[in-house]
Order: C-alpha cells, then sequence, then structure tokens
C-alpha cells in the first residue's frame, strides 16, 4: 500500500524536523494524489478526515510556534484514515458537520491547491530573503 508506505516515511521525518518546507510539501501531495485516487469513490468518510487532514496541515503552517510537528503528526493520522480500505472503516459512520457531509471533491481539491499556492510563495518569500 503506497500511501502507507509514505506515511510512515513522512512520520519518520516529523521527528527529526530537518526540513518542514519539504515534510509539507511532501504530505501536500501526498493529499493531492490520494484526493485523485478517490474522485469516483468520495464518500462520508473520505470526506470528513481528508478535510481533517487539511485543517490539521493548515493549521501547522499557521502556527505561532515553528517548527510545530504536532499538527504535521495529526494531518498524516487523518490521511491514513482518509485512505484506509472499506473493511477497516466502521459501517455506521456519521459525521455530526452537515457541512463536511456535502463538502464536494473539487472544494477539497480547491483547498489542497491553496495550500500549495501558499507554501509555494512562502518558499519564493524565503529564498529572496536568504
Amino acid at each position: 500500500m503506497k500511501s502507507t508506505n509514505s506515511i510512515d516515511v513522512l512520520r519518520r521525518e516529523i521527528t527529526t524536523l530537518t526540513d518542514v518546507a519539504s515534510i509539507r510539501a511532501q504530505i501536500l501531495e501526498l493529499l493531492l494524489q490520494s484526493l485523485k485516487a478517490r474522485k469516483n469513490s468520495f464518500g462520508e468518510w473520505e470526506k470528513v478526515y481528508f478535510s481533517n487532514a487539511i485543517t490539521a496541515l493548515t493549521l501547522n503552517i499557521h502556527a505561532d510556534k515553528q517548527p510545530s510537528h504536532a499538527w504535521l503528526e495529526l494531518c498524516l493520522t487523518d490521511l491514513e484514515k482518509a485512505t484506509s480500505p472499506p473493511q477497516s472503516r466502521d459501517p455506521e459512520y456519521r459525521s455530526p458537520d452537515g457541512s463536511v457531509r456535502n463538502a464536494k471533491h473539487e472544494q477539497l481539491m480547491d483547498a489542497v491547491d491553496c495550500l500549495r499556492r501558499e507554501i509555494n510563495a512562502e518558499a519564493l518569500s524565503n529564498t529572496k530573503a536568504a
């Protein structure tokens, strides 16, 4: 399972926090690939956990204390749940948040794209400052 292996690798990288920008970019790429792979099988479970992963990554980027790893860890946990096989999920699961239940695949893809632009702009700004 490629995404699980990628998540495990990223978890190991987070413990060292050697290059947070690179870790964020890798997580974004994994989020994007995982969302694309599930475009035609996008259920409530995926909506909730992809939404949570995107939110956690956003909170990491905007954390006052940097480098921060707690939000990255949570992001990876939610991404792992979003990509888990259907047989390992709670078949009775229902999100208490109606806005998440109504989320569209395209909306989550847009959110990932916004994060990508933000991270790229930050990287460009850091390059110019150096």
